[in-house]
């Protein structure tokens, strides 16, 4: 509400399962909400109760775990707020890795972390002065667009039934937004901002390649969930 938008960055799944069960928790409305910017707000009980709104919400949650911490975070896999996120599984490397191998400099990785952290914080603010982006799809991207959402709609109501069309269609939500991001960071190495930008093509096929994966790694942790 002060701030505007929101990172929430996680690194244990637990801790915010174990906001969600306070007693000012159950934030799982709020993040449903957020994911397509409508407003919700809360109101508090007692006399000097506090009213917020938040007219558009804009939040992006980061958070890491084990399936299990999944589990409790969202309970069953007909819950809305399954949709709401896209999963990217991990699995633990069978040998031993070095841990004293350099990764190419004696620079700290915090001072890397923060110059990058400074980039993006000021093309954030270069954007913000913009009232509006207009993002496009050209005629060809939105015929394979179409098509490749067609088929995996196709493709998981064969696997999973009526349950999953939600996911299926906030995928396509996502891989939009992932476009959007590749874009603003291709305006950023160039220097400009465009008032209205067509994605070009190159950033259309890694979207469209990051979303395949998702998509496999989203149908597991469905499939986590309804074990039937």
């Amino acid at each position: 509400a002060e701030n505007g938008n929101l990172l929430l960055f996680e690194t244990e799944g637990d801790t915010v399962v174990n906001t969600f069960n306070s007693d000012f928790g159950n934030y799982s409305d709020s993040f449903r909400k957020a994911f397509a910017h409508e407003s919700f707000g809360y109101l508090r009980r007692g006399d000097d109760g506090e009213e917020r709104e938040i007219e558009n919400p804009r939040l992006s949650t980061v958070l890491s775990g084990t399936p299990e911490q999944v589990k409790s975070l969202i309970r069953d896999s007909e819950n809305g707020l399954l949709s709401r996120f896209m999963f990217f599984c991990i699995n633990s490397t069978p040998e031993w890795l070095d841990g004293f191998d350099s990764y190419g400099g004696d620079e700290p990785l915090e001072d890397t972390f923060d110059a990058i952290g400074e980039e993006f914080s000021a093309f954030t603010k270069k954007l913000e002065d913009k009232p509006k982006i207009l993002f496009r799809l050209s005629l060809p991207q939105i015929g394979k667009f179409n098509d490749f959402f067609a088929l995996e709609k196709e493709r998981m109501q064969d696997f999973n039934g009526d349950r999953y069309s939600a996911s299926s269609h906030r995928l396509a939500w996502c891989f939009l937004r992932i476009a959007m991001v590749l874009t603003a960071l291709r305006m950023m190495d160039a220097g400009t901002i465009k008032e209205c930008v067509e994605c070009e093509d190159v950033d259309f096929d890694a979207t469209m390649e990051i979303i395949r994966v998702i998509s496999t790694h989203n149908d597991y942790i469905f499939n986590v969930l309804d074990r039937e």
